[in-house]
C-alpha cells in the first residue's frame, strides 16, 4: 500500500473525515436513548495532529463540514475549562490543502467556494482511495479501538451478529459527556501519545512535533477576520434583488444599501443575480456580494421574530408544512406551523422511547423558537392558508377575545386573519 502524499511542514496538507461513532447516545435530561451521533475530525498530515471536530447528531452534510473546519482554524483557547483537559489544544490556523473523500457532503459547490475565498485548496480523494487520508483513517481506527467500543452502549458496528447484545440498554452517554470524552481523548491520550506506521514511516508523538515545528519558526496564518471566514464558508446562493428587497425560501431580507445596489444595474434593463451567503444554523441574517466592491452586505430578515436562530433545516420543514400548490406562503403561517411542529416534537419526545424517533426529535428540540417567537403567537394555533390579506381595524363585529387563529369573512370579500393580541397587517401575496 502507498504512504500517500507527504508533507514537510504543520498545515500544508490536512485530512478531513467523517464516520457514525457506534454509540448510542442518551438525552441529557431524561436519559434515554435519542440516537447515534456523527463524529467529524481534521488532522495534520504532517504531525499526525488533530486540529478539529464535530459531533452532532446531524447526518453529514456541509453544516458539520463546515464548523469542523471553522474549528479546525480558530484557537481553542477554553478546551482545559470547558473539558478538563491536562493539555491545552493549542492548535490552529489556515490549512494549505483539506483533502476529504468523495462523499456527498464534500462534493458540493458550496465548500469548493468557501475554500478558494478563504485561500485553501481543497481536493477530494477518488473513490476507494483511503491510501491519500491514511492519518485520519488511522485517527479514526484508534478512536474505535481505544474509546467507543470501552462504552456501554457501542453498537460494534462491524459485527453483523449483535446476538442478544442490545446497545439501546446499556446506553449511558449524553451528547456534552461523548464531547468531553473526544476532547480528553484527542489532547490527552492521541496527541501525546507515541505513533509508529511503517506504511507512512511515521513514528513520533504529534504534539510534540507540532510544537517543534513552532519553534522553528514555522507561524500558523489566520484569517485577516474570523467573522469573513465564516462568511466565505457559508452556503453560496445566487438571488434578484427585488424592490422589497432579496428573498430567499419565503422569508424577505433588507438592507439600507438596498437601493444603491439596485442602482449599479437599473439601466441595464434585465434583471441581476447577486450572489449571496446564508448561515445555514441561523435565517436571521444573509450576506450579498457587492459585485463591484467584492465585500458582503449583512441583510436582516424582516421576520427576526420568526428566523432568528432558526435553521436552514427546520425552516424547510415548516416551509413545507404550509406550501400548498400555487400559493404564496405567508410568515404568519409559519410562525403558526413552527410553533403547532413544536408542541408535536415536544409531546413525541415524552411519549416514545424508539431511537430512530428520538434522533430526529432531539435535534428539532436544540433550534426552539425564540422568546419573541413565543410571545408573538399562541401556543395551540390553527393553521390557515388564505392567500389575501386585508386590514379590517374598523370592523364593528371584530370579537374582543380569541383565543386561536381565525379567519373573518369581510364584506368585501377578502379575508382577514385575527390572534390572541393584536392584529396582523398582512401584505397583499398578488401584489407585484
Amino acid at each position: 500500500m502507498s504512504s500517500g502524499p507527504v508533507a514537510t511542514r504543520i498545515l500544508e496538507r490536512v485530512e478531513q473525515d467523517n464516520t457514525p461513532l457506534g454509540v448510542i447516545v442518551v438525552d441529557e435530561i431524561d436519559r434515554l436513548p435519542v440516537g447515534m451521533a456523527h463524529f467529524q475530525v481534521a488532522v495534520d498530515a504532517f504531525s499526525w495532529m488533530p486540529t478539529g471536530m464535530d459531533v452532532s447528531f446531524e447526518s453529514p452534510g456541509y453544516r458539520s463540514t463546515m464548523r469542523c473546519l471553522l474549528h479546525s482554524i480558530k484557537k481553542k483557547p477554553d478546551v482545559q475549562k470547558l473539558y478538563h483537559t491536562i493539555h491545552p489544544w493549542d492548535v490552529y490556523g489556515l490549512p494549505e490543502q483539506v483533502v476529504t473523500d468523495h462523499g456527498s457532503e464534500y462534493d458540493n459547490k458550496a465548500l469548493a467556494d468557501g475554500c478558494f475565498l478563504s485561500g485553501i485548496l481543497s481536493e477530494q480523494a477518488p473513490v476507494g482511495a483511503a491510501w491519500l487520508r491514511p492519518r485520519v483513517e488511522r485517527f479514526f481506527r484508534t478512536t474505535d479501538m481505544r474509546l467507543t467500543h470501552l462504552l456501554e452502549g457501542s453498537t460494534f458496528m462491524e459485527i453483523i451478529e449483535k446476538g442478544g447484545y442490545k446497545p439501546e440498554k446499556t446506553a449511558c452517554i449524553s451528547l456534552q459527556g461523548i464531547n468531553e470524552m473526544l476532547h480528553t481523548f484527542i489532547v490527552d491520550d492521541f496527541a501525546s501519545n507515541f505513533h509508529e506506521n511503517k506504511v507512512t514511516g511515521f513514528h513520533g508523538i504529534p504534539r510534540m512535533i507540532w510544537e517543534n515545528n513552532l519553534k522553528q519558526g514555522f507561524l500558523p496564518p489566520l484569517p485577516t477576520s474570523l467573522q469573513a471566514l465564516e462568511i466565505n464558508l457559508f452556503q453560496p446562493y445566487y438571488r434578484i434583488l427585488h424592490p422589497e428587497g432579496i428573498q430567499f425560501q419565503s422569508l424577505i431580507f433588507q438592507s439600507p444599501d438596498l437601493a444603491r445596489l439596485r442602482g449599479l444595474f437599473s439601466k441595464k434593463g434585465k434583471k441581476q443575480f447577486f450572489k449571496i451567503k446564508v448561515n445555514p444554523g441561523d435565517l436571521w441574517h444573509i450576506y450579498v456580494l457587492d459585485p463591484f466592491e467584492q465585500t458582503y452586505i449583512r441583510f436582516d430578515c424582516t421576520r427576526p421574530d420568526y428566523s432568528k436562530g432558526l435553521s436552514l433545516w427546520k425552516h424547510r420543514i415548516i416551509r413545507n408544512n404550509v406550501l400548498t400548490e400555487k400559493s404564496r406562503v405567508r410568515v404568519e403561517d409559519l410562525i403558526a406551523a413552527r410553533l403547532h411542529i413544536q408542541e408535536v416534537v415536544e409531546n413525541e419526545f415524552i411519549l416514545t422511547k424508539r431511537a430512530k424517533a428520538r434522533s430526529t426529535s432531539n435535534r428539532y428540540r436544540k433550534d426552539k423558537p425564540s422568546e419573541a417567537t413565543k410571545k408573538d403567537a399562541p401556543q395551540k394555533v390553527k393553521v390557515l392558508r388564505t392567500t389575501t390579506v386585508y386590514p379590517v381595524a374598523e370592523r364593528e363585529d371584530k370579537p374582543e377575545t380569541v383565543a386561536d387563529y381565525q379567519a373573518i369573512k369581510n364584506t368585501d370579500d377578502t379575508t382577514r386573519v385575527t390572534r390572541l393580541g393584536g392584529d396582523y397587517d398582512l401584505p397583499n401575496p398578488n401584489r407585484s
